[in-house]
């Protein structure tokens, strides 16, 4: 175990089955929580719960397109292209998140 700064965090992701740490500059740490428990540890101005499998950093966000059915698909910087996609139920809440910043 070792500190990694919540600063260096792209975004927190489930890979099979397991809780992960994406950094900006890709490194893949696990975590032993579930991502609830790491969304309640975070700075809610800095994180944000897109989906059941991701929580991405502000700093992340690359883009945020419209997507089908209302949703949205938001692409985000890191080693690793990564499409994260919001349903059209949290797309006001997300695109809130990201203006009152």
């Amino acid at each position: 175990m070792f500190p990694v700064s919540t600063q260096e965090a792209a975004y927190f992701t489930i890979e099979d089955g397991l809780s992960c740490m994406i950094t900006f500059d890709g490194r893949k740490l696990p975590l032993p929580q579930t991502l609830d428990v790491i969304e309640e540890q975070l700075d809610p101005h800095q994180f944000y719960r897109a989906n059941r499998q991701y929580l991405i950093a502000f700093g992340a966000v690359k883009e945020v397109e419209p997507y089908y059915t209302r949703k949205l698909a938001v692409k985000l910087k890191s080693v690793k292209s990564e499409t994260v996609f919001v349903s059209r139920e949290k797309s006001t809440s997300f695109l809130h998140w990201l203006e009152n910043r």
